[in-house]
C-alpha cells in the first residue's frame, strides 16, 4: 500500500464525522471494529484502538457499519481521536 491509498490521519484537520461516514461505507456489510482498521477509511487504527474507539462510543464492534446512523458515526469518530490521544499520552498501547 502506498502512502497515497491511505485514509485521512485522524488527528488531522480534514478527518472529519463526514470523511469517516463516507469511507465506512465502502464496507456496509463489514462490522465496524474490521472496517475502521482499513487503512483505506483511516490511517493509524489497529486492532487496540478499534477497540477502545467502538468502546468510547459506545458502539458494539460486531455491528454493521450500514446499521449505523449519524449520531453512532459522530460518536465514532470522537472515539477513534479520544482513543488515540489516550494512547499518544500513555506512550503507545504496547508499552
Amino acid at each position: 500500500m502506498t502512502i497515497d491509498n491511505l485514509g485521512p490521519e485522524p488527528l488531522e484537520k480534514d478527518f472529519t464525522w463526514e470523511t469517516l461516514k463516507n469511507n465506512l461505507l465502502k464496507h456496509k456489510s463489514m462490522p465496524v471494529k474490521v472496517a475502521i482498521m482499513d487503512q483505506k477509511v483511516v490511517s493509524g487504527v489497529g486492532n487496540i484502538y478499534s477497540n477502545e474507539a467502538c468502546f468510547n462510543a459506545r458502539l458494539d464492534p460486531r455491528k454493521k457499519v450500514n446499521e449505523l446512523k449519524d449520531s453512532n458515526f459522530k460518536k465514532l469518530h470522537q472515539g477513534i481521536i479520544k482513543a488515540l490521544k489516550e494512547g499518544i499520552s500513555h506512550g503507545g498501547s504496547t508499552r
